[in-house]
């Protein structure tokens, strides 16, 4: 993504790269992966920001209200008016659609 610091402001960049942070290291710490991919793209007037492992399934239905770091994460998106999905179906999958406006 060319200019990404000229599309996004301050706080949102900031807020941004806390969420994609919390997401790599809840990878290194929790799922004991053999690889993780972090994935940027622009579609829709939207960045989608894309980080999965291939580790292994960790999460439980209540998860969110029992982990901060997850909880974390989708305060800030909505924050910034982006959507966060989490899937744990194999492996973790968090995607963040930052709208461009």
């Amino acid at each position: 993504v060319e200019n990404f610091e000229q599309i996004l402001q301050a706080s949102i960049r900031e807020n941004v790269y806390l969420i994609l942070k919390e997401a790599i290291n809840n990878s290194i710490k929790h799922a004991d992966p053999s690889k993780i991919s972090f994935k940027v793209k622009s579609e829709n007037k939207q960045l989608i920001f894309c980080v999965e492992d291939d580790g292994r399934k960790i999460i439980k239905p209540d998860t969110f209200r029992k982990s901060n770091g997850l909880l974390n994460m989708k305060l800030r998106s909505e924050k910034i008016g982006a959507s966060l999905v989490v899937d744990f179906q194999q492996g973790a999958s968090i995607m963040l659609k930052v709208p461009l406006n």
